[in-house]
């Protein structure tokens, strides 16, 4: 029973050094996601900007979802709630009262991409479930400001390195799923079959990087891409369960992961999401890699009381301790916290297999409909079918024609200048950041075109803001080229109308705009 015991805690345990790792990583993502979003925070997350919480609310937003970002569709609001965030996070990266500081993060985490979805990308949904799951794990017992703190009043450390309960688990079947699933959804003969799968990714020129677009030229690394990337996403996360050898298997597929998300962000545009999943697989780093690390590597952990040392005499600090006093580092998890990860944990399982198409669920296990409100609320709602079942076969950029009300026409979307109908070489870096990029990618889904209203009322308040007189954005038009990927290269783009906007009086001869369909024109040639 023992040796059972101990492979058990081999497989599904976490090392206190890998979460204080992970603890470290995760703050750091999120101080870096709220960096990034800043740059857009009037545009994307106030009423001003392309996402009014009214539109958002009745257009698109389960009921369930909250967000304190909707209290309020000021600049200044969202300002203040970046700004306590960052603090928030600033607090879980040094490991100061790290149980709060990792649910205050959470909480600001979903409040903050329940404000704009349409600029959320896959690696959004495991940030925000990974930070879930992170509340059940104890973050501060290692490099931390709370460890230290006991230090100074003379408690030990705790005796056990490595922990084991639902959480830890959760942790470990969560990144699971997520590369499983993955796996298995990509059921198309692009990947299964014919193996040109990562051929039709790289076309996605709107994601597709400069080393993406020179692989092109290479056919049979391609397959042999295609063929690595689908056996590494479902039999990878299986090494994690070897019960011999437990610690180098579980290095081994980190490595494997970790290489494979290396490989998706420097052909593809994706930003965060490669970053978040290797985070996500560090709670899993084994003891005997921290053992095993060299004595010069294990000497710098002698900053971390300096840096502690230097953080506790500082003034606001001093402050900080008397208005919010540290609390005992704790590894174990209380039964009741225990049970509730352990719950929540059955709960993902289920909806991860209510996600799996009918063929491959011909019992059609799901979570009961009266109990999906919970993963609403939390945000645990997950599904992992990037580009399953095979990757997007058309693509395009977009072109949109403005005439300002002295009759000059210009190119709204590259901020002024002469209208070009012309490919852009690299389409991924029309975009100013990786929310803007999926923003248009979605704007040009049938299921977002009611948005288009609003992103065409966005396009006027952002020109006619800057401009006067005849210099004023009187209508545009919102087109998007769309080239289709076939086995012998791209076809020829069409010109798609998507919107026509009016940013004054619409006249009366003007189409409706809100009503047309988008109809491709003939081809460009």
């Amino acid at each position: 029973m023992a040796f059972f015991r101990g492979k058990v805690r081999d497989i599904f345990g976490c090392d206190l050094r890998s979460l204080a790792f992970f603890r470290i990583g995760l703050a750091t993502l999120i101080l870096l996601d709220l960096i990034d979003r800043s740059r857009d925070l009037r545009a994307h997350y106030t009423d001003w900007g392309l996402m009014p919480r009214a539109a958002l609310i009745d257009l698109f937003l389960h009921p369930s979802c909250l967000s304190l970002h909707f209290i309020n569709g000021t600049w200044e609001w969202a300002a203040f709630l970046f700004l306590v965030a960052g603090l928030f996070a600033v607090g879980l990266l040094v490991g100061y009262r790290t149980r709060l500081m990792t649910v205050v993060s959470w909480i600001l985490l979903v409040s903050l991409q329940n404000r704009n979805p349409l600029v959320l990308q896959g690696g959004d949904i495991l940030f925000r479930v990974v930070a879930f799951w992170a509340m059940f794990l104890p973050l501060g017992a290692r490099a931390s400001m709370d460890r230290y703190l006991e230090k100074q009043q003379g408690i030990a450390e705790p005796g056990e390195t490595v922990v084991l309960s639902w959480a830890t688990a959760a942790v470990l079947i969560q990144v699971c799923l997520l590369y499983v699933y993955a796996g298995v959804l990509k059921t198309g003969v692009e990947w299964t079959r014919d193996y040109t799968a990562v051929y039709y990714a790289l076309h996605v020129d709107q994601l597709t990087t400069p080393l993406g677009h020179w692989l092109l030229d290479y056919p049979r690394v391609m397959k042999a891409m295609t063929y690595l990337t689908i056996k590494i996403e479902i039999f990878g996360p299986l090494l994690f369960f070897m019960p011999v050898f437990t610690g180098f298997f579980r290095l081994l597929a980190i490595v494997l992961l970790a290489g494979l998300q290396m490989g998706f962000g420097s052909t593809m545009r994706i930003y965060i999401f490669p970053w978040t999943c290797i985070c996500a697989t560090v709670p899993m780093i084994p003891s005997v890699f921290w053992d095993k690390l060299p004595a010069k590597i294990r000497a710098l952990s002698a900053y971390g009381p300096r840096l502690a040392e230097w953080l506790k005499t500082r003034f606001f600090f001093d402050k900080l301790l008397r208005h919010l006093p540290p609390k005992p580092v704790s590894t174990r998890l209380s039964t009741w916290a225990n049970v509730t990860a352990g719950l929540f944990l059955l709960y993902v399982f289920v909806w991860n297999l209510g996600t799996l198409p009918a063929s491959m669920n011909k019992k059609r296990i799901d979570v009961p409909r009266k109990l999906k409100w919970i993963a609403s609320v939390l945000r645990l709602d997950q599904t992992w079918n990037m580009f399953a079942p095979y990757p997007l076969k058309d693509d395009g950029w977009y072109v949109i024609p403005g005439v300002l009300k002295n009759n000059q026409e210009v190119d709204v979307f590259r901020g002024g200048g002469p209208v070009s109908w012309e490919k852009p070489k690299y389409v991924a870096y029309m975009y100013k950041n990786q929310r803007w990029q999926k923003y248009m990618m979605n704007l040009w889904s049938k299921d977002f075109s009611e948005f288009r209203l609003y992103y065409g009322r966005y396009l006027c308040r952002v020109w006619n803001d800057h401009h006067k007189g005849g210099e004023q954005l009187d209508h545009f038009s919102i087109n998007y080229m769309r080239q289709d990927t076939r086995l012998n290269g791209e076809a020829a783009p069409q010109k798609v109308d998507l919107w026509d906007h009016y940013c004054f009086k619409v006249p009366e001869t003007a189409p409706l705009s809100e009503t047309k369909p988008a109809k491709p024109s003939a081809p460009v040639k």
